[in-house]
């Protein structure tokens, strides 16, 4: 038999193992970095984790198809609708006798669009554009916050936070109490602002409720436990907003409703006190409000063109708690122990604040470092006929701290 040819038609794969990594290369490169959804109003950060939750390949007639399951993104969406979506507000305010009577600032309406949004994500998914202005339509408020008076109250300028989670309920009483107080205050330009002198008494008259404290080796209830979160979210404000710190001590040692260490401010009164200054030629107007578990200090004015930037705190000297400390009470059962406080470790902290003009010089460098003494846990003792513990558990004497300009070098070995 003759051999027989017969035709052979050679057709090359569509899809290669080389492309199938460079595929996964580009999903890699593309899902390494986060991408910031940004309206008018807001900004939210999709994290490279929910990225790879979502992520899909579709396997196509010519290609892959890499997207996030729509599904999933459409839920999403859905529920960053309900959180970025606002009705506009028109501004109020009404100023009588040096007092606010009535503040409301403007706010711009905002309405997401889910299908146009989720369109414009998935084209963007492999791409290295990782900023994405989503659609969204917005309304203007008739008045802004500018045109109700002409003492430079226009903007919301710098915002102090700070979180209570887990305060008793004494203390998340006075708290309010003592943020309310500071609620639509007006700081003049030039007017140094005294936290001591506007919260007035703190007693049961004004407000207060017996909170525990501590005062050397005792425990007591005392009016007003919980007041230094407020003065810490003060000081926080002030502080992101540049303007100069005249007065602040640090608490003895370090407590966790005031972490980060070193942005912490302490208060009694009358002394310490927590100061700042008000630097510029416009009002300060202080808004305080609770949100949960977080208190916020907003201070609305009009920039100077600053820009502010804080380095830290950086921890160093850090050092063990002693031993714990047993007081005899006659208030439990002989042999029952009660904790009254948490050890803490000693640590010395240094916080920076870079203040930048409108070109980008900077203009001003601040220094506060704080000094914190290691604590011991405590205990009381239930005894037979043990002395009577004197009801004064108040704030340990603060260690002072600083605030300098143009500062040396840190300590060595920070940590």
């Amino acid at each position: 038999f003759s051999p027989i040819d017969l035709p052979v038609q050679t057709t090359l794969p569509k899809f290669t193992s080389e492309i199938a990594q460079a595929t996964a290369d580009q999903i890699n490169q593309s899902l390494g970095l986060a991408y910031t959804l940004k309206t008018r109003a807001e900004e939210i950060e999709l994290t490279t984790d929910q990225l790879w939750v979502w992520v899909e390949v579709v396997k196509q007639p010519e290609a892959f198809l890499v997207r996030l399951r729509p599904a999933d993104l459409q839920q999403y969406l859905q529920t960053l609708k309900e959180s970025m979506d606002q009705p506009v507000v028109n501004a109020s305010l009404t100023i009588k006798q040096d007092r606010v009577t009535e503040f409301v600032p403007d706010q711009l309406g905002v309405t997401l669009d889910i299908a146009p949004a989720a369109e414009l994500i998935q084209r963007n998914l492999l791409t290295e554009q990782h900023q994405i202005d989503l659609p969204a339509r917005y309304v203007e408020p008739r008045t802004t916050l500018g045109e109700t008076n002409d003492l430079g109250i226009k903007e919301l300028v710098a915002r102090g936070e700070s979180n209570f989670s887990s305060s008793p309920k004494n203390r998340r009483h006075n708290i309010k109490v003592g943020a309310s107080k500071f609620n639509h205050v007006l700081v003049k330009p030039d007017e140094k602002f005294s936290f001591n002198r506007l919260l007035g008494i703190v007693d049961a008259s004004t407000g207060y409720l017996p909170e525990l404290v501590i005062k050397g080796d005792a425990t007591t209830p005392e009016f007003g436990g919980g007041l230094c979160q407020v003065s810490t979210t003060v000081f926080r404000a002030a502080l992101h907003g540049g303007y100069p710190i005249v007065a602040r001590q640090n608490h003895s040692y370090r407590v966790s409703y005031y972490e980060p260490a070193g942005t912490d401010a302490t208060v009694y009164q009358p002394y310490p006190d927590f100061q700042f200054k008000n630097d510029t030629p416009y009002y300060i107007l202080i808004r305080t409000y609770v949100d949960g578990d977080n208190l916020f200090f907003d201070f609305y004015s009009s920039s100077t063109g600053i820009k502010v930037e804080i380095e830290g705190p950086r921890i160093y000297n850090i050092t063990e708690p002693p031993s714990p400390v047993y007081i005899e009470t006659s208030t439990l059962p002989a042999g029952v122990q009660k904790k009254i406080d948490t050890a803490h470790r000693g640590a010395d902290t240094i916080v920076y604040r870079h203040i930048f003009d409108d070109t980008g010089k900077e203009i001003r460098k601040d220094i506060f470092k704080s000094h914190y003494i290691p604590w011991p846990a405590k205990y009381l003792v239930g005894v037979v006929a043990a002395p009577k513990v004197e009801t004064n558990l108040g704030n340990v004497p603060p260690e002072a701290t600083s605030q300098e300009s143009n500062p040396t070098s840190p300590p060595n070995n920070p940590t």
